[in-house]
């Protein structure tokens, strides 16, 4: 996946006024691993290197409603990935 099509993706997260600087850490880090492997299996986000930027993951760093929203992200992705 392109890079530029993965940043635009997740553009609503990222825009938000409300993102701080290991919450933007963590959605690059997805971005620049969408963008060399293609898909990206949601259970990642609980393990390394995402645990090293908190170690409980996506949920130490974003409430129910945040996660939620960009494991969808995810999983659109990975449909598009399957239907290509």
């Amino acid at each position: 996946m392109d890079i530029n099509a993965a940043k635009h993706i997740f553009r609503e997260v990222l825009s938000s006024s409300t993102i701080n600087s290991r919450q933007i850490h963590f959605i690059d880090t997805i971005i620049n691993f969408l963008s060399i492997n293609g898909t990206f299996e949601p259970s990642m986000l609980f393990e390394l290197p995402f645990s090293d930027i908190n170690s409980s993951g996506i949920m130490g760093l974003f409430d129910h409603e945040q996660a939620g929203k960009i494991i969808e992200l995810i999983e659109r992705v990975n449909r598009n990935a399957e239907g290509a």
